[in-house]
């Protein structure tokens, strides 16, 4: 799917968003949340072989794919999260849309253990051979 086709979808989204809500407020957010699930949708299907590319190049060199996957998972977290809040603050629900990043942000910081601790032991071999 490419940019433009998305840049269509969210417009008729949007435009029938608006006139739904001019008549029956009540169901203009599942307007739009049908919108953002079929855009998410259309991107994951094309993001998917991008990663796996990703996977195949990286099997190639010497860098840990530990790492390369700590980072996806963020990226991930952090647009799956960016659409849900978006959603509620559109709804008018911004209290939780703020919970959502808190969790977001505590399950980021969860899966870079590794990275954190990988960090440390990295430090404490320096630390070691320099003293």
């Amino acid at each position: 799917m490419n940019i433009v086709t998305v840049a269509i979808i969210g417009l008729i989204g949007a435009i029938l968003t608006v006139i739904i809500k001019q008549h029956k407020p009540e169901f203009a957010i599942y307007t739009s949340i049908i919108t953002v699930v079929i855009i998410f949708s259309s991107v994951l299907g094309v993001a998917l072989p991008i990663i796996s590319d990703m996977k195949s190049m990286l099997n190639k060199t010497s860098i840990d794919f530990e790492h390369i996957t700590i980072l996806i998972k963020s990226v991930g977290i952090c647009y799956l999260t960016q659409f849900v809040c978006d959603i509620c603050r559109e709804s008018g629900q911004t209290a939780i849309a703020n919970k959502i990043e808190f969790a977001a942000k505590i399950a980021i910081c969860f899966i870079s253990l590794p990275l954190f601790h990988n960090l440390i032991s990295v430090a404490e071999a320096i630390i070691g051979k320099v003293t």
